[in-house]
């Protein structure tokens, strides 16, 4: 895990809705907001795709320009695809996705 190899993880979840995810903008913005508050290295976000048979697999998604975000991307979609035994769909790389696109840091999204 991350904390064993020595790094400092903060974990971020703003259940203000009773759910056990994020559901709006301004929930998700939170997420950033505190990452970039926090001088984080490295932004990574955790969601679940849809069962269905289009999305069964592990993503990354990440900003085009973000090389060091690909790279450690490519690493996660692999290590995520090989330890669940589920297909890797690979990197993908939206142009709207907010997570993204307002962090200061290197920034994932793990589906």
């Amino acid at each position: 895990t991350l904390y064993a190899a020595g790094h400092q993880v903060k974990t971020f979840n703003p259940d203000t809705t009773g759910q056990t995810y994020p559901s709006s903008g301004a929930e998700l913005n939170a997420g950033v907001n505190e990452a970039n508050s926090w001088g984080a290295d490295l932004f990574v976000s955790c969601h679940a795709n849809s069962l269905d048979s289009s999305s069964t697999g592990s993503e990354v998604l990440v900003r085009g320009s973000d090389t060091y975000g690909q790279a450690i991307g490519r690493k996660v979609c692999s290590s995520v695809s090989n330890l669940l035994g589920i297909r890797n769909r690979e990197l993908r790389f939206p142009v709207d996705k907010g997570e993204l696109n307002q962090t200061n840091m290197p920034a994932i999204i793990i589906e």
